[in-house]
């Protein structure tokens, strides 16, 4: 059956012999476009509720597709009773074949359900003629397939709040990212090819300036089957260490939809979880990748690990401690997200990190917030204690609010309207992850407002981040389930702890009920105050779209409406 737009042809016939043979009867405008030009195309086998999908592209659909079923090394040989999308467009050329089957395979990795996508990379393409039309036929093409097959292709719209989406290793990076992939890529290879010397890489960067993407690309890269064979001649020893369970739950899924890559899946830890395993076992890893190094221990909690363990590794620094078990350590850090005391680098510590790194690196451009120059710098004086005038920013919704509940029905809508959109809030209310003692969850009362606290709510879909749940969107998150995830919309209750007072935003350390923030520490680290700022900053800077404020503090909700109205 052919189902075509103005320049679209699609195909969908058996993955088979036989049914390749049906092409030859397809009308003589469609031939031209699907037998004489460049075309992408899907394999896809279901059992029950499982998929597994394999995209690619040709410039021969016919001989290509002959490749797959004839080589008994392909992938696709587990595919046993499958179909075959043929997607054909007249504008098609071989860039923009590469750019959409790269879109396809973002797409399905970031499906719900049960998902194992068989490709074993992408290839993004730069800038190229005619690349302006690429995104008008991706959700053209994925429109038609809808109306097809609804449950193999659920409406882009969906998929586009998913964290795996975001996450993706195969989302086209920068120049600049490309830059730090290539390099560090070198590095790996030159070193474990050679048998080098032990290094650390540190990749530095704001909040929202592409880290998480950068480091899911190294972290597909160096565990897949083929690159080490390149290096190696064996699949690499690779490990993924986080700090978030929300994290834990992103590359955990990744990790499962592309094991047709990885062979063996490459392990998701915590960093305490797998300084414990490594001790165990004393097993040397290749390469380690540390998402948010910033929120490894540096003293306290590790330094009473270690005493337990018979200083198996003498540092009070975790970071110090994972680079010991691995040829090569990739860290991804930013001081200015460090929240708690026994997080707390110093700029002595900082320093040293960076310059006892063997290679250092900077991401500077901000992909997050999609604002302007002046919206940014506003944000940026927020956070540091200045209050300005709120600019105008057409791209960027910036609004303030006196009714709290005003602000949640406003991010509900907005939810309702786009997904994604979540309430935050400041650490200053009572919240343990165990409910209280009466049963009743932790809450957040703020003005008219009152919600349940993160993780409260029961019937959550642990397989979800926390901002995709649905159920989330009557809860009050915090740095703890949103840090490193992003929100079409973020609404911010700023709590007791924020305030305004003699021309500055201020910060009552006496206000937060975060205790690891509010610790002091004798040796070094940041103060209460610069925690708690640098927590405010990751709340911040969290909505892509849009960030509504609402203050507790009643002066700072008075001095926002005059910079709102400025």
């Amino acid at each position: 059956m052919t189902v075509k737009s103005d320049k679209l042809v699609i195909q969908n016939i058996p993955y088979s012999e036989k049914g390749l043979k049906s092409l030859e009867r397809i009308s003589p405008a469609d031939r031209q476009v699907i037998l004489d030009r460049n075309t992408v195309y899907i394999v896809n086998e279901q059992s029950g509720k499982q998929y597994k999908v394999y995209v690619g592209e040709t410039n021969n659909i016919q001989k290509r597709t002959l490749q797959h079923l004839k080589d008994k090394d392909d992938v696709l040989r587990q595919i046993k009773d499958g179909y075959l999308y043929v997607i054909g467009d007249s504008e098609f050329q071989k860039s923009m074949t590469l750019d959409i089957e790269n879109e396809l395979i973002n797409y399905f990795l970031a499906l719900p359900g049960d998902v194992q996508v068989l490709n074993g990379r992408g290839n993004p393409q730069g800038s190229y003629a005619g690349s302006e039309l690429k995104d008008q036929i991706f959700k053209e093409t994925l429109k038609e397939l809808n109306s097809r097959e609804p449950e193999l292709f659920p409406e882009y719209g969906r998929v586009l709040n998913s964290t795996l989406f975001k996450a993706s290793p195969f989302k086209t990076l920068s120049d600049q990212q490309k830059r730090v992939k290539s390099d560090i890529l070198a590095l790996v290879s030159n070193t474990i090819k050679d048998d080098g010397d032990s290094k650390l890489i540190t990749v530095a960067g704001a909040a929202g300036t592409g880290k998480t993407v950068l480091l899911s690309s190294l972290f597909y890269e160096v565990a897949t089957v083929e690159f080490g064979k390149q290096v190696a001649g064996r699949k690499l020893k690779v490990a993924m260490i986080v700090n978030h369970d929300e994290q834990r739950t992103v590359y955990s899924a990744i990790t499962k939809r592309l094991k047709a890559a990885f062979g063996e899946e490459p392990v998701v830890f915590k960093p305490t979880e797998y300084l414990n395993a490594y001790m165990k076992k004393q097993e040397q890893f290749d390469v380690v990748l540390v998402d948010e190094a910033h929120l490894v221990w540096t003293q306290g909690h590790m330094a009473a690990w270690t005493r337990k363990h018979f200083n198996m590794f003498e540092t009070e620094n975790q970071l110090k401690a994972l680079a010991k078990t691995a040829k090569i350590t990739i860290a991804i850090f930013d001081p200015k997200q460090i929240l708690r005391a026994d997080q707390s680098w110093d700029e002595d510590t900082i320093s040293d990190l960076i310059h006892g790194s063997d290679v250092t690196y900077s991401l500077t451009q901000q992909y997050r917030i999609q604002a302007n120059e002046q919206t940014r710098d506003w944000i940026d004086s927020f956070v540091a204690g200045d209050l300005k005038p709120i600019p105008h920013d057409f791209k960027y919704d910036l609004r303030v609010f006196d009714n709290a509940k005003a602000m949640f029905e406003a991010i509900q809508m907005r939810d309702n309207e786009v997904g994604l959109s979540r309430l935050l809030a400041t650490f200053d209310w009572d919240y343990k992850l165990k409910r209280r003692v009466d049963g009743e969850p932790w809450m957040v009362t703020a003005g008219n407002l009152v919600k349940p606290w993160n993780l409260q709510t029961l019937g959550r879909n642990k397989s979800l981040a926390w901002s995709e749940d649905p159920v989330t969107i009557d809860e009050v998150g915090s740095t703890f389930t949103i840090q490193g995830l992003d929100l079409n919309y973020a609404g911010v209750i700023l709590g007791p702890s924020i305030k305004y007072r003699d021309g500055k935003i201020v910060i009552d350390a006496s206000e937060s009920h975060d205790k690891n923030a509010t610790k002091t520490r004798l040796d070094a680290g940041l103060t209460a105050e610069e925690h708690l700022r640098n927590a405010l900053n990751v709340l911040m800077k969290r909505g892509v779209h849009g960030l509504y404020l609402y203050a507790v503090d009643e002066e700072l909700r008075k001095q926002l409406r005059v910079a709102g109205l400025s």
